[in-house]
C-alpha cells in the first residue's frame, strides 16, 4: 500500500486522498491439475487430458474428432497433402475457439475449401493433449510386435494388446 501511495504521489495524483485497502488473495489448499479451466471445473479440450474431458463431458469421442473426421471423410480423402499442407492460422484459431466453447463450427461446411484448416485443427488438438493418445509403453509394445514373422500371430497379439487399452483410447 505504501508503494502504491508513493507512486501515486510521484505521478502527481492527489485525487485519491481516501486510502483504499486491497484484500489479500485467499489461500486455497486445493491443487488444480494442469489443463483445467476455472469454469465449473470442466477440463480443457485443448491442452487437457483426453480421459478427464471424456469423463466430464459424458462423451465416447470428443466432438472435435467426430466433426473433423466427418469433414475429412466427406471432402478430404482425395485432397493431396491434407495433413502436410497447413491451413489458414486464422481459421484454425476460429475453429479451436468454437470447439472450446462447445460449438461445432464444422456443422455447416459444404465443400473442401477449409479442408487444410480442418486437418490443422485436428492435428493441433492431438498435439496439445496433455498425454499422447498412444503412450511410449504402447509404442514399445507395437515395435516388438512389428518384428514378428507370422502375420496371423501378429494380428492375434495386436488384438490382445488393443484389448488392454483404456476405453477412451480404444474408442
Amino acid at each position: 500500500q505504501a508503494k502504491y501511495e508513493n507512486i501515486r504521489e510521484s505521478l502527481g495524483d492527489q485525487s485519491g486522498t481516501m486510502m483504499t485497502t486491497t484484500l489479500p488473495r485467499p489461500i486455497t489448499n486445493t491443487r488444480r491439475r494442469i489443463g483445467r479451466t476455472l469454469i465449473g471445473g470442466q477440463p480443457k479440450l485443448f491442452g487437457g487430458s483426453l480421459e478427464e474431458y471424456l469423463e466430464s463431458s459424458h462423451q465416447d469421442i470428443p466432438q472435435i474428432i467426430k466433426s473433423c473426421v466427418r469433414i475429412i471423410n466427406l471432402y478430404g480423402l482425395h485432397h493431396q497433402g491434407i495433413f502436410r499442407v497447413s491451413g489458414s492460422q486464422v481459421e484454425i484459431n476460429n475453429f479451436r475457439e468454437a470447439f472450446e466453447k462447445g460449438e461445432d463450427p464444422l456443422a455447416d461446411i459444404t465443400d473442401a475449401n477449409d479442408i487444410n484448416s480442418v486437418a490443422g485443427v485436428l492435428k493441433l488438438y492431438l498435439r496439445e493433449l496433455r498425454e499422447p493418445v498412444f503412450s511410449v509403453q504402447y509404442f514399445d509394445q507395437f515395435m516388438e510386435l512389428a518384428k514378428m514373422e507370422s502375420k496371423h500371430e501378429f494380428v492375434v497379439k495386436v488384438r490382445e494388446l488393443v484389448k488392454t487399452w483404456p476405453r477412451p483410447i480404444f474408442v
